[in-house]
């Protein structure tokens, strides 16, 4: 790796010192770092041109992980704790079109996934043919993508031999038929999306009111006092998932640019041109892949207790003791989806809610006296209930075959080798 100065010129920025990086290396990446730290100083290199224009809208999505340089409250107003989110989000490559994203406070697989999957069931969008992400270690799951450059390299041989033998699982992009890509480990400027997390800095977090920047060097002298006053500035993490999704739809995807490919024209518009026809699966299969899943929960007498809250089907009164798995959506609390443990499909339970002690209403009584009739009609009307119901009476000579069929399994009692003699007087007396 070699490091050389360059003149800057005259005119504006004349004082600013360029650096060129020849090579690349740990040490490359280090002065790269150092230099974006420094306002003084600007890299300068020779580097590859990428042609938008050789590939179509829908065809390639790159996904990564951004904290935001915003403040909000994940606690009361009362007692706030203040939180920068982070967005988990997937652009498109030839339009620079933010296609899916999500917000919470700490990133994640199921985060990726669930960004992923409000772009994939979107009709507009659907599943892109490629995705281009980093080796980080929440895209480098197995099962979301593969192991990426951290594990041993495994050709697409070896993988079906791996899934034969039942020692891997297929990757959730293996079965949806998308190639995945991996960028260079710690190269961030071979994404397109931190250029666009870089637009949301810029046009976003920096008129949010509890801006903080990235270092205290950056942080607003105003934002202390605004933090004392979380009634005001307090917003929570479901209204700012709102504002920041409204932000993204309304003004970054609709904000025209003069990019090459794309000039004169907002990401929508770009997206719309160029895109290739609408790739997309069975909707409700989809959604299946898509949903976080749980380790076993056990169902109870009332139904099964997830997150607090109840969920109940009539059907769950036959699987009583059994345990299943649980898989969710996370937007969708109103119901879940049961598995047993060979990961068969067993039904959908849907929420219930607690009856007021004393002030029930007469509707509220009845859906409730409705849904304990519904589960002895499900009770009733299963076969082995009624192979009971109608059988007759077993008579003692039934018993006795059960008892020979299904039985203890101990052998009868066999003459002994070794015995006793007893002396009997022979006048029998």
């Amino acid at each position: 790796m070699a490091v050389d100065s360059m003149p800057s010129g005259d005119g504006e920025g004349g004082n600013m010192i360029r650096i060129g990086i020849l090579g690349y290396g740990n040490l490359g990446r280090g002065v790269e770092y150092a230099v974006e730290a420094n306002p003084d100083m600007e890299l300068v290199a020779v580097f590859t041109r990428r042609d938008p224009a050789s590939i179509s809208a829908g065809e390639v999505f790159v996904g990564d992980h951004h904290i935001l340089d915003v403040f909000i409250n994940a606690g009361t107003v009362q007692k706030p704790k203040w939180v920068r989110p982070w967005m988990t989000a997937w652009l498109d490559i030839r339009s620079r079109k933010f296609v899916g994203w999500t917000v919470n406070f700490s990133p994640c697989t199921d985060e990726i996934i669930a960004a992923f999957a409000n772009a994939a069931l979107d009709p507009a969008i659907g599943l892109p043919r490629h995705i281009y992400i980093d080796n980080g270690r929440d895209y480098c799951s197995a099962k979301f993508a593969g192991r990426g450059h951290r594990g041993n390299p495994l050709t697409d041989e070896d993988k079906e031999v791996l899934i034969a033998e039942g020692k891997m699982a297929r990757s959730l992009m293996d079965r949806l038929d998308i190639k995945t890509h991996w960028a260079i480990v710690e190269n961030a400027r071979a994404k397109v999306i931190e250029r666009a997390f870089k637009e949301v800095v810029e046009r976003f977090s920096k008129f949010f009111p509890t801006y903080c920047g990235r270092s205290q060097d950056e942080r607003p002298d105003v934002l202390e006092e605004r933090l004392k006053n979380p009634a005001k500035y307090g917003m929570g993490l479901d209204e700012f998932r709102t504002v920041f999704g409204d932000w993204i739809r309304t003004v970054f995807n609709k904000t025209v640019s003069q990019g090459k490919g794309r000039a004169g024209e907002c990401p929508d518009e770009t997206y719309m041109r160029t895109r290739l026809p609408v790739r997309t699966a069975d909707t409700e299969v989809m959604r299946l892949y898509f949903m976080r899943s749980t380790n076993p929960f056990r169902i109870g007498r009332n139904g099964i207790t997830f997150r607090k809250a109840e969920y109940y089907h009539p059907d769950m009164a036959l699987l009583k003791g059994k345990r299943v798995y649980i898989r969710y959506r996370v937007e969708d609390t109103e119901r879940i989806w049961l598995y047993d443990t060979d990961d068969r499909y067993l039904g959908e339970a849907e929420r219930i809610t607690a009856l007021p002690a004393i002030t029930a209403t007469a509707e509220e009584l009845d859906a409730e006296q409705a849904r304990k009739a519904r589960e002895r009609k499900a009770v009733i009307a299963h076969p082995s209930y009624q192979a009971a119901k109608n059988a007759q009476p077993l008579t003692p000579a039934d018993i006795t075959e059960l008892y020979r069929a299904c039985g203890g399994t101990a052998a009868d009692v066999k003459p002994s080798k070794v015995v006793e003699l007893v002396t009997l007087p022979k006048t029998g007396k």
